[in-house]
């Protein structure tokens, strides 16, 4: 009859109690700009080296803006999800 009981309230759990959520106070993210890319000035009549200049910079470009955006969500990572607790 224990193990039934025991086996009974550790099945259903907390189940019959009403959830609260603690909620932390969260900074908005910034806003951050997406770079111009120099691919996009491309014209049909480019050149082969214009075209390799132009993705060479905008890798270099791209690598930058994710850098940035990387340092914005480390400031992040620290803060915990808000917690469910019972009332």
């Amino acid at each position: 009859m224990k193990r039934a009981v025991l086996a009974l309230l550790l099945c259903t759990g907390c189940s019959w109690l009403k959830p609260r959520v603690i909620t932390a106070p969260c900074p908005p993210p910034p806003v951050v700009v997406r770079p111009a890319l120099k691919v996009g000035d491309l014209k049909p009549d480019s050149t082969i080296v214009d075209i390799l200049t132009a993705y060479v910079l905008d890798a270099i470009v791209m690598d930058g803006y994710s850098r940035k955006l990387e340092a914005l969500l480390a400031a992040y990572r620290p803060i915990e999800p808000a917690k469910v607790v019972p009332k």
